[in-house]
């Protein structure tokens, strides 16, 4: 089970966040913070950056008066208040989180998770593929299923990252399943606002429903698939087929996935299928 065993807000992060947010030119000219700017605009695809930061001393003690000023400490106090609603839902949601993970994607593997909270108006969601998500969004306070799936999503891709023998096309078939796996499914039986299949980036909107009928299939023995109409198409019916001839049905996620990224061609994702113009990062 993915277990988020702290959820945190750290100064260090959270100004971070509040850089690359606002694009505070003040830091961004001055030399002494020119290190912590450049982490900050790169955060996202390289979060585990933000640690040459907390090693670097002299920078640290560079920071402090801002650290101290009492805007910033507004904003924090508003980050530790945030972060206790998290908790709260994320405690109240994960009993049905782990019935998913372990019923439904047939996962058995535990994942330690730090949970970096920072203020929801900054809108954030990225991991450092290891066991390190950072996470706000003010769309949380409208919907209670939002947050949890956002964290499990991002955790995932803690479970499983990028190899170095992926390519872009198989990278995206992995983020793809995990938008189809956790923005969409598990959204939808914690009663979250999806409706149809709708969550996800727009740019993977084709590659995600090329994916449908393998993860239609891989639903089709546990309890089917939620808010989706499954179209009476030949071509889908087609690669039904063979998703089923290949046992698609009795997989668990980690071998959907595995199987997915092998032989997506097999199911008419073509280079036209894929939007790869946009660099991925690690926080999507």
């Amino acid at each position: 089970m993915i277990n988020i065993k702290e959820f945190r807000v750290d100064k260090i992060i959270l100004l971070i966040t509040i850089i690359r947010r606002m694009k505070l030119p003040q830091y961004e000219k001055n030399p002494k913070f020119s290190k912590i700017f450049q982490v900050a605009n790169c955060f996202t695809n390289h979060p585990d950056l933000y640690k040459t930061i907390t090693t670097d001393s002299t920078l640290i003690n560079d920071l402090s008066p801002i650290l101290q000023k009492d805007s910033f400490q507004n904003i924090y106090k508003d980050a530790l208040s945030y972060k206790d609603e998290i908790v709260k839902r994320w405690e109240k949601l994960e009993p049905a989180i782990r019935n998913y993970y372990t019923n439904i994607l047939g996962l058995r593997a535990e994942k330690d998770i730090i949970a970096n909270i920072v203020n929801p108006q900054f809108n954030t969601g990225t991991n450092d593929m290891k066991n390190e998500i950072f996470y706000a969004h003010i769309y949380g306070e409208k919907d209670i299923s939002y947050d949890a799936t956002y964290m499990m999503h991002e955790s995932l891709h803690c479970l499983f990252p990028r190899t170095k023998e992926w390519t872009d096309e198989q990278y995206s078939i992995n983020h793809s399943l995990i938008e189809l796996a956790i923005d969409n499914e598990l959204r939808a039986r914690l009663g979250g606002n999806n409706k149809n299949y709708t969550e996800g980036h727009r740019d993977a909107k084709k590659i995600r429903n090329a994916l449908m009928p393998l993860w239609v299939t891989f639903l089709s023995t546990k309890g089917g698939i939620s808010g989706y109409n499954i179209p009476n198409d030949k071509t889908f019916k087609k690669y039904m087929n063979i998703a089923q001839n290949n046992n698609v049905q009795n997989m668990n996620f980690e071998e959907l996935m595995k199987y997915s990224i092998e032989h997506y061609k097999e199911y008419g994702l073509t280079e036209n299928t894929f939007n790869l113009k946009r660099k991925e990062s690690y926080g999507e």
